[in-house]
């Protein structure tokens, strides 16, 4: 036994219970039976709940959706389980946890415990240095806005660092199969962004292996563990065949490709640029990684009854709990981004052992972390540092399918926590004479406590704490006794996290300084800055997720609670019709996808068409000839009377799922198209493109009006018309075009559908009575999970292979 459970393995053990213990204590409603309502979840229910309502009734999958957008593709949304291996050990050890919360903190610690295990750290330095990575403020706020693919992407990062370090120290089986698992494992959650960041950060990593293996005339050794690298990226990639094929493949319809419009803002490849700078971090603002509250925290922020804002409005006669309930959720953010739920911190403590870090930590390590620390701050800034952003955005590949560059700051955020724990080890280990450590101490003391105390004393002289949205408040009707209440607060908040932040450094300077000039043991020195580090950290996260953000489970999971309106909508029998409700943000809220089809919903790449007439026709004047070409049946509107609720409006020139039109009007592009739409008569006339004009040449003008057609059977992916035509016809479809994989069939033989209107399908139907079919079948697709399913046997094959030959080995060692 004693083999087998060996007193690292025991140790190990302690910590990952350690670890559990506390992320149940941070995580504490849990066991009370409650649960997170969050936002992005909410909106992944809505959003899958009509392919989840299919596969449960038919044990089927659809591969297309109506629920949301007016139609869109569903294999990014809700599908079959992908034969991937990766997926499979990610959720070996989700599973047993809660899935949305717990389980992403304990992937973070055990993750990074691993890099600094491998890296030969002791347990403990290990042990702290993963708790100041998991329990960073970012991470904390994304998982109670819900953004659960972009945690775990985070959690596993350290994973794909340990593998790339281990490679290139000649470690090249161990290294390259840990790069591959991890790699692999950070792919299957399937956010991109967070991929391409690590790939960034690694790129840097290579760039300064490459060059310190020529100064020190090592070429060979960099050249074998490249080409592992390059083996265990193909390993990773493998088994995420389908997932990445499917992202890249939709890409090319989304809104994050390019437009064909010549008067839109895009004019490249990807996003709008002014989009996606739209959340740049503050050149300033990048202070919060010291200082928290740097720039008021968060949009909404609670401040108490002690509060200047609580204080103008009581002198102002507004009644105690309605002052109480303003001040819950005051606008304390001054920062440049248009709104946050809460700032990016690093931690005091990890500021200043980092700065110390640069003074202490010698070669090569240190300059990949300063770059690649230096790379994620500038990037965050985006619109605010155009010299290196706009390069990026316009050359470098694939970087202009991201938006919100603030989130590049997750970089700055690892590689702060690696320098500063390299840091306290060679203090600890007393490695570095003593005269250089307490230079580079003061240093760091001045640089990280010094900064804050000039911030403290003199922020009233450089700051006037005021935001972009102090005005338009003030336009809405907000008096200035309000502003100026938020602006006392945001400067005291400032204040106050100067002063926090200055004693927490103090205290771990103070530790250090003692050990070093051996006041202190290693024991104490390490117990003093785990607990102010633990302290720090928590006290802050739990600014933006706490135990009062916990509702009963109950609670969440009747998220979406059914209303009178949508039980009265559901009494309609017809098979397919469509909803707009305006009555909230229609286009950013899968609510009303929950229990119907929607014109709007809530996804991160909608079809760039259907995108570009929302902006087109909806946004500024609605164009209700649009709503009605889109079938749309129901409007949910704000209630005329005040005070009311909500209320149904019947829109009874919905045009229905299909009709037969008079003439087709052919312009000459997607200009012309989308101009045509705000003219056009949609029951008689169907736009045409003049690349789809060959389509309609055997087609006489006019309909007759005894010809009919008819939805007669609908599925998500499939639809069956019934047609009696007395001519050749042309159909307008209320469904949204895609070019790729819709199967569409007359009587079984096969036939074209072509673009009118933009967006909507139209067909030239015969004469006579026709069976009219669309299937959509992503054949591309199902042929990549069958290259998954290949590659994750293969990759299970060599994990297996490895862990025979590592028991082999251990096995003749202890003869």
């Amino acid at each position: 036994m004693k083999k087998i459970f060996g007193k690292n393995t025991l140790l190990h053990l302690a910590v990952i219970a350690i670890f559990m213990t506390i992320t149940l204590v941070y995580f504490y409603p849990l066991l009370e039976g409650k649960d997170l309502i969050q936002g992005d979840v909410v909106n992944a229910d809505g959003m899958s709940k009509e392919l989840k309502d299919y596969h449960k009734a038919t044990g089927e999958y659809a591969y297309w959706t109506n629920s949301m957008f007016a139609g869109m593709p569903a294999y990014q949304i809700f599908g079959p389980t992908a034969p991937n291996i990766y997926f499979y050990i990610g959720q070996s050890i989700q599973q047993p946890f809660p899935y949305f919360t717990y389980a992403i903190i304990l992937m973070a610690l055990i993750c990074f415990y691993i890099l600094l295990s491998t890296l030969g750290y002791s347990h403990v330095l290990a042990a702290i240095g993963a708790f100041a990575f998991a329990f960073a403020s970012y991470n904390m706020i994304i998982i109670e806005a819900g953004h659960i693919t972009k945690a775990y992407a985070i959690a596993i990062m350290p994973l794909v660092i340990a593998g790339f370090i281990q490679t290139y120290r000649g470690k090249y089986l161990f290294g390259g199969l840990l790069t591959a698992i991890g790699l692999g494992m950070n792919i299957a959650q399937n956010h991109v962004q967070i991929t391409y960041y690590i790939g960034l950060t690694l790129g840097l990593f290579v760039l300064v292996e490459f060059i310190f293996s020529i100064k020190e005339k090592t070429l060979a050794i960099f050249a074998k563990a490249t080409g592992t690298i390059i083996i265990a990226v193909i390993l990773a990639v493998i088994p995420n065949i389908s997932d990445l094929f499917y992202t890249y493949d939709y890409g090319k319809e989304s809104t994050r490709s390019q437009s064909e419009l010549t008067n839109t803002a895009s004019k490249g490849s990807g996003l709008d640029q002014d989009y996606a700078f739209m959340w740049s971090y503050g050149k300033m603002e990048s202070f919060t990684l010291l200082i928290p509250n740097f720039n008021g925290g968060s949009s909404n922020s609670e401040l108490s009854k002690s509060s200047n804002l609580y204080a103008a409005f009581k002198s102002n006669g507004v009644p105690d709990q309605q002052a109480t309930s303003y001040v819950k959720s005051a606008p304390t953010y001054w920062g440049d981004q248009p709104f946050t739920s809460g700032p990016v911190y690093a931690g005091a403590i990890i500021c200043f052992l980092f700065v110390l870090g640069l003074f202490i930590i010698p070669g090569k390590y240190k300059w990949w972390l300063l770059s690649a620390t230096a790379l994620g701050i500038i990037l965050s800034w985006g619109k605010n540092f155009p010299f290196l952003n706009d390069f990026f955005f316009n050359h470098l590949p694939g970087y202009n399918k991201f938006r919100t560059v603030s989130m590049s700051l997750i970089i700055s955020c690892f590689t702060m926590v690696l320098l500063a724990l390299m840091a306290l080890k060679e203090v600890i280990a007393k490695s570095v004479h003593k005269d250089k450590v307490q230079k580079s101490m003061i240093i760091a003391l001045a640089s990280t406590a010094g900064v804050s105390l000039f911030f403290l004393l003199f922020g009233g002289s450089i700051f006037s704490y005021s935001s972009n949205g102090d005005a338009q408040m003030l336009k809405q009707g907000m008096p200035q006794w309000f502003i100026d209440g938020v602006i006392a607060d945001r400067a005291s908040m400032f204040r106050m996290d100067c002063l926090r932040t200055i004693g927490y450094i103090l205290v771990a300077f103070g530790a250090l300084w003692m050990y070093i000039n051996s006041k202190f043991s290693k024991t104490v020195t390490l117990s003093v800055i785990a607990i102010a580090m633990v302290l720090d950290l928590w006290l802050v996260d739990t600014r933006y997720l706490n135990g009062n953000d916990f509702k009963p489970k109950r609670s969440v999971v009747n998220a979406i609670p059914e209303s009178d309106i949508d039980l009265s909508i559901k009494q309609d029998t017809d098979l397919s019709y469509r909803i707009f409700n305006v009555a909230g943000n229609p286009f950013n809220d899968s609510r009303t996808s929950y229990y119907h089809k929607s014109i709007g919903g809530y996804h991160g790449a909608k079809l760039r068409r259907y995108q570009e007439v929302v902006d087109a026709q909806f946004s500024k004047n609605m164009n209700v000839k649009v709503l009605n070409m889109l079938n749309t049946k129901y409007f949910i509107a704000p209630s005329q009377q005040e005070g009311g609720d909500v209320q149904i409006q019947r829109n009874v020139a919905a045009l229905g799922n299909a009709w037969f039109i008079d003439t087709v009007k052919i312009v000459e592009n997607a200009d012309a198209e989308m101009a045509s739409l705000r003219t056009f008569e949609p029951a008689t006339t169907a736009i045409l493109n003049k690349e789809f004009s060959p389509m309609v040449k055997s087609w006489q003008m006019g309909k007759d009006t005894t010809s009919t057609i008819k939805l007669v059977e609908y599925k998500p992916d499939y639809l069956k018309y019934e047609a009696n035509t007395k001519k050749v016809e042309i159909a307008v479809f209320s469904e949204i075009y895609y070019p790729k994989y819709w199967n569409v069939t007359i009587d079984g033989q096969k036939a074209e559908m072509f673009r009118v209107n933009y967006i909507l399908r139209a067909l030239v139907i015969p004469q006579g009575n026709h069976k009219i079919e669309f299937k959509f079948l992503p054949q591309p697709w199902i042929t990549a999970q069958k290259v998954a399913l290949w590659g994750s046997m293969l990759v299970g094959l060599l994990i297996l292979l490895y862990l025979v030959w590592i028991i082999r080995k251990t096995l003749k060692l202890k003869k």
